[in-house]
């Protein structure tokens, strides 16, 4: 998010302050951390568009290429080919899909079109972002 020393300095500032209106350390230190776990989570959360076009484009037209019961069994299907690692536990491998929620815009950019360019060699046909009313540009900043 922000540098060592600008974090530093940016702490420092906010405690004194809240210091300053009558709070104890603790309590200061505690809203820093709550203020930049905040925004944290804001930085790298994704988009509503961006959202709205993967569960209502790409897991939608998955499920029903592929014929699963509900979006949530296609979400799976999807964490497990296009955005998965493969772990060695007690000599046998595994495929663990990993997390979705934590890709960056970028990532979710090119998972996305890892995913509409596999699909399309099954058939499935998911339309770009522009082709379902979301700016392309925006959605991925």
């Amino acid at each position: 998010m922000v540098n060592k020393k600008t974090r530093q300095f940016f702490e420092f500032q906010v405690k004194e302050r809240l210091m300053a209106d009558g709070l104890s350390e603790g309590v200061a230190v505690s809203i820093i951390e709550f203020i930049l776990y905040k925004l944290a989570y804001l930085l790298h959360k994704r988009s509503n568009p961006l959202n709205r076009y993967y569960w209502g484009e790409i897991v939608e037209k998955v499920r029903e290429g592929h014929g699963f019961a509900d979006k949530d069994e296609a979400h799976e299907y999807i964490k497990q080919r296009y955005n998965s690692q493969l772990m060695t536990i007690c000599g046998e491998e595994y495929i663990i899909p990993k997390s979705t929620a934590k890709m960056s815009n970028s990532e979710t950019k090119e998972f996305h079109k890892r995913i509409r360019e596999t699909e399309s060699l099954h058939g499935i046909w998911i339309n770009l972002p522009n082709e379902c009313g979301y700016d392309e540009d925006k959605m991925y900043k």
